[in-house]
């Protein structure tokens, strides 16, 4: 059996992409954190969301902080 494929930045992101507009009905203005295409949560902001991923994975790991945004909405 070979190893395990781990999930990449943009894996990540393209599973938020996917998900996106579903989960823009229950989250919209939230923040997402995603880490080997799964989530973590859902978090008020950036900020929380940073802590939230640093705390669960560590600061040399790589993890999606993503805002929640529906289409055509200024991203800031």
């Amino acid at each position: 059996m070979g190893a395990r494929r781990r999930g990449t930045l943009l894996d990540d992101y393209r599973m938020f992409s996917s998900r996106r507009r579903r989960w823009v009905k229950e989250h919209r203005g939230k923040v997402v954190v995603v880490r080997n295409r799964r989530v973590l949560g859902f978090y008020d902001d950036y900020k929380e969301g940073l802590r939230a991923g640093l705390k669960a994975f560590g600061a040399e790991s790589q993890f999606l902080v993503q805002k929640i945004y529906a289409d055509g909405e200024a991203v800031l």
